[in-house]
């Protein structure tokens, strides 16, 4: 019902120019509406999560944030509230914001980065958010001619804000961790003085382009599971120390991790992980995961 024009932008909506908001990576449910969204930021468009019935953009209290929100916000089902980020290629380049369980805005802050980035989960736990500075973001030099390949600096260190929930700018914590890119979180909780992390670290972020194969199937290596070798990890930050210690926990290739949501942010038992096939996103199965063991 509403003009498609209105939701043109001059230069394309969200992180990147001239790409379109296909609202197409997530899901998440909020003060009763299912909310879908987009990897590179743009609208969260409503929907009945019983019908799919369409119901409009979102508009919080005539509230919304002119960079957008990215994919995969969270929602803590112990609270209602919804957390998210966003991030583009202008200074501030990444935001977190908070909205309550009745639609109103708590927090949106800056979370200082130094150029443009390209995360595509966080996390949580009942205290804090997780956001994170992995090396793999846009080649500096080749954005200066308008084109956006992400390089992976194998040198630079993975940089995590952890960001207690309600509080400013000024109270963000920064660790400091192995280079990598992780694509998805399963889940974070707090153990005493320290913040645990679960997600699938990659060995292999930077995949080479074969010249011998087209765009399409170079296109498809860059998103196989098995090629960036995605397996399940975790990290813990010590908040007496500043520190951060990680571990693998499987050798397995797993990703997209999930758990019952009403443990989010809690210490869960349980994640369910996709068994990845080779090629684009390719899955032969599902996995349960001992998140104590490892098994």
């Amino acid at each position: 019902a509403e003009d498609p024009a209105s939701s043109l932008r001059e230069d394309g909506w969200g992180a990147r120019p001239r790409l379109k908001d296909a609202s197409s990576t997530d899901v998440v449910v909020h003060r009763g509406e299912a909310l879908s969204s987009f990897w590179m930021c743009g609208d969260l468009y409503r929907h009945d999560p019983r019908t799919l019935e369409a119901r409009g953009r979102t508009d919080w209290d005539g509230w919304f944030p002119s960079e957008g929100v990215s994919a995969h916000p969270k929602v803590d089902e112990r609270t209602g509230e919804l957390l998210f980020f966003n991030y583009g290629l202008d200074a501030p380049h990444f935001h977190y914001g908070e909205i309550s369980a009745d639609g109103q805005l708590q927090k949106y802050i800056e979370v200082p980065m130094p150029g443009p980035r390209l995360p595509h989960d966080m996390a949580f736990t009942e205290h804090y958010a997780i956001v994170n500075d992995f090396p793999m973001f846009w080649d500096p030099q080749m954005m200066e001619h308008g084109l956006y390949i992400p390089r992976f600096h194998k040198d630079v260190p993975s940089r995590f804000a952890v960001i207690p929930r309600h509080g400013v700018e000024g109270d963000i914590r920064w660790f400091e961790a192995d280079p990598t890119y992780v694509l998805h979180w399963v889940n974070a909780y707090e153990d005493g003085d320290e913040i645990v992390l679960d997600g699938f670290f990659q060995h292999t972020p930077a995949i080479a382009p074969d010249r011998r194969a087209s765009f399409e199937e170079n296109l498809f290596k860059y998103l196989d599971v098995t090629a960036f070798q995605a397996r399940p990890h975790r990290w813990r930050f010590d908040l007496a120390s500043g520190k951060c210690a990680e571990e693998p926990r499987s050798d397995e290739f797993r990703e997209f991790g999930m758990i019952n949501g009403t443990y989010g942010g809690q210490q869960a038992r349980w994640s369910y992980h996709a068994i990845p096939a080779e090629g684009w996103f390719g899955f032969s199965g599902l996995a349960k995961f001992d998140l104590a063991t490892g098994e």
